[in-house]
This record gives C-alpha cells, sequence and structure tokens, in this order.
C-alpha cells in the first residue's frame, strides 16, 4: 500500500483495509461487494460502505 493511501484522513480503516485486500488480488480477478462479503466477516452493507 502507498503511504498516500496509507495517510489518507477521509478514508476509514476498513476502507483502507479493502483497497489492500484488492491491491494483493491477481491481475484480472473479478471484484465484487458480493464476493468479497462471501470471504470475510464484513457484511456487504459495511464493504459497500467502505
Amino acid at each position: 500500500m502507498g503511504n498516500h493511501l496509507a495517510q489518507h484522513r477521509e478514508l476509514s480503516l476498513l476502507a483502507k483495509g479493502l483497497a489492500v485486500y484488492v491491491q494483493s488480488l491477481p491481475p484480472g480477478v473479478s471484484v465484487g461487494i458480493k464476493s468479497i462479503a462471501a470471504l470475510h466477516p464484513e457484511s456487504e452493507l459495511r464493504i459497500d460502505a467502505a
């Protein structure tokens, strides 16, 4: 994660964690709220808000 993202004051910690997760995925992987929620304890609503 770049420092600009880590230090961004308008992003929640959940949003920053979500960004790290998405950046860690291989190129071409489809990412959506439902697929992320299926693999993590956060609800679709929380992921959507992030």
